[in-house]
């Protein structure tokens, strides 16, 4: 980089910004890099900035608190000149020259603070405080960094700073809606600070600085001088600290609650009867909940004996409920339906969860809170794949449980979004927390361990792997054709269905035996290992709720072919290479980029890695208790 051509990082922390990211990305283009870090948007922006800024880097990562969200941007800036500007924020032409002009010089300073005129119903505020608004949004990478303050975030700055002469343009907010809804954002997150602090809420602070809040920006600030908008914003900016302490009375009261355990209870008939995701959800989530909060009580409600025991209690907290008298035990599944009611108040369950999209009736009445998890719908999106009946019995189960219960999970953004149109849930109703995998495909292995599993399944040097259920809707003959003329190995792990026949017919017709082999009988650990052996992961599915495999991949340190729309850009984040499923000859191209290209794989690999690190057991125990809490 030339001393006197520095170059410039434009770096922005958005989350669904599709009225600002044009001109947003438009106004930043003097920049030699733009690099937006999405809190997993789900509007259309994603879809504006890859259709018509394909050069823009988009990097997900959930949202904690304003400065990690800005440090984390920071640290993916390749030069040391960074503009960090809000995605609601312009520039003027005279602006960009000043900027470019002061990045040249080689100043002394290594931070500009700019003055920002404030908006407000597309209407410049000039009183009530805006119009002493500046912030620092040029700077050196390596001598500044954010403070850990949740709201109002802070640069440190080591060295010396100065002013830039241009006024930007703030348009924060469109509406007294929207400028209410980001001020309650910003009241929730100074509760957690004075929580931290541990500073406790008075009548003072209820009364007495809500109103002083309304004098200062109204009479003081001459906030009267804007108008009718200069009473809207002293009143939202009233209530804003209102807010904030009811929101911090709260953290009080719930962190009293924390300390009277819970007895929840769970519809367990997957925990000890199914072994593929449904299993593999119930038993991930009961096992975090238990690791990380063993002063709560779980408690199992299987519905018959297990054949062959999949989930073994290892912790006090849990325990498995099974149906009690002839009756129940004999018609266990009105038992898991209704009668399981009566099981749950003679225990004081305070709490039933539905772990797979169905809840018994009369929870309500009982005076027993819910939740259920929905993973997906696909049974209404590609209703070909299911039988008449199958569709029916899926939506009457679905749609009462969603309905009767007090919250619904969904297992991502995708799933949410059809879950409120095939439902007709309102999105307030829902909230969206992903799942994990096991912990097994976290684990690094020994070389004695792999030669074991490779001499046992006769595993070649190099292969591309498909784990998934061998069904029309994982679509993995789409995979077959495309390694056809590719020198490679394919491996293919999971249950068959009639359509594996028409797989295994392809591939004889193709004389293509010796380039794919189905592997069965595989245990967690052994399959584990054949992830961190494969050197490409593919996953053409038509449709998920989520795709579990894709993130056992990026946790195996696996780089991941995957499909392009739907779940998996959620699932597979912004480094993995996306593909049209449909299209073999997309397919066969990514597959051989990253067959040739180590380099690229190791990229990949490595960004994958550390995006799927959202996904860890201690973030999703995080989010299931506090709503559980909260209910």
């Amino acid at each position: 980089m030339s001393i006197n051509n520095p170059k410039i990082s434009a770096l922005a922390i958005i989350l669904n910004e599709e009225d600002n990211i044009r001109e947003y990305l438009r106004n930043m283009s003097f920049a030699d890099e733009i690099i937006v870090v999405d809190s997993f948007s789900n509007d259309t922006t994603l879809d504006i900035i890859r259709n018509e800024f394909p050069h823009v880097r988009i990097v997900q990562r959930p949202f904690d608190d304003f400065s990690s969200q800005r440090n984390f941007a920071i640290d993916l800036a390749s030069n040391d000149w960074i503009t960090f500007f809000d995605a609601d924020e312009r520039v003027t032409e005279n602006g960009i020259r000043e900027i470019k002009e002061r990045v040249a010089s080689n100043p002394e300073e290594v931070a500009f603070w700019v003055k920002r005129t404030f908006y407000y119903s597309e209407k410049p505020m000039f009183y009530g405080g805006q119009n002493q608004d500046r912030a620092i949004r040029l700077f050196r990478k390596s001598k500044c960094r954010y403070s850990d303050k949740l709201v109002h975030e802070q640069l440190i700055v080591d060295g010396k700073t100065a002013n830039l002469q241009e006024i930007i343009h703030h348009y924060s907010f469109k509406n007294k809606a929207d400028f209410l809804g980001k001020r309650l954002q910003y009241s929730q997150l100074r509760a957690q600070e004075l929580y931290r602090k541990n500073r406790k809420p008075s009548a003072f602070h209820f009364y007495v600085k809500p109103a002083f809040r309304f004098f200062k920006h109204y009479v003081i600030e001459l906030g009267f001088l804007n108008g009718s908008q200069g009473i809207s914003l002293a009143r939202i900016m009233s209530q804003h600290v209102y807010m904030r302490y009811v929101y911090l009375q709260q953290l009080y009261q719930n962190d009293n609650s924390d300390n009277r355990n819970m007895i929840i209870g769970y519809e367990a008939k997957r925990v000890f009867h199914n072994k593929t995701g449904l299993g593999n959800y119930s038993r991930d989530l009961v096992r975090i909940l238990s690791r990380f909060y063993p002063e709560n009580q779980y408690l199992l409600y299987n519905p018959k004996p297990a054949k062959k025991p999949l989930f073994t209690i290892e912790s006090e907290s849990i325990s498995e409920k099974q149906p009690t008298g002839w009756f129940n035990r004999k018609f266990y599944n009105i038992w898991r339906q209704r009668t399981i009611v009566s099981d749950l108040k003679k225990d004081k369950v305070q709490l039933f969860h539905g772990l797979s999209g169905e809840l018994p009736s009369g929870l309500k009445k009982a005076g027993i809170k819910s939740t259920v998890t929905i993973h997906d719908l696909i049974f209404m999106r590609y209703p070909e794949f299911y039988s008449f009946f199958d569709r029916k019995i899926h939506f009457y189960k679905f749609k009462k449980a969603a309905h009767n219960a007090d919250r619904v999970i969904a297992i991502s953004e995708q799933t949410k979004r059809d879950i409120i149109q095939y439902l007709n849930i309102p999105e307030s109703k829902i909230d969206v927390i992903y799942q994990g995998c096991q912990n097994v495909f976290k684990e690094t292995f020994t070389d004695q361990e792999k030669k074991a599993v490779i001499e046992k399944y006769n595993l070649p040097d190099q292969f591309v792997l498909n784990v998934g259920t061998v069904e029309i809707r994982k679509n993995v003959l789409a995979v077959v054709k495309a390694v056809q003329h590719i020198d490679t190995h394919l491996i293919i792990i999971g249950g068959e269905t009639s359509y594996t026949q028409t797989v295994k017919q392809h591939i004889s017709d193709h004389k293509m035996e010796d380039k794919v082999t189905f592997l069965k009988g595989l245990n967690s650990r052994e399959l584990a290992i054949v992830y961190q052996l494969a050197t490409v992961f593919i996953y053409p599915s038509l449709f998920e709720g989520f795709g579990i495999p894709i993130i056992e991949a990026l946790y195996s340190r696996t780089p991941v072919i995957t499909t392009n729309s739907g779940v998996f850009p959620e699932a597979g984040g912004p480094d993995s290479l996306y593909v049209d499923p449909t299209d073999s000859t997309d397919i066969q191209a990514k597959i051989e980029l990253l067959l040739r290209d180590p380099n690229l794989r190791d990229e990949i690999t490595e960004k994958g890695y550390m995006f799927v690190q959202k996904f860890n057991d201690d973030r999703i125990a995080k989010k299931i208790m506090a709503l559980y809490k909260a209910l």
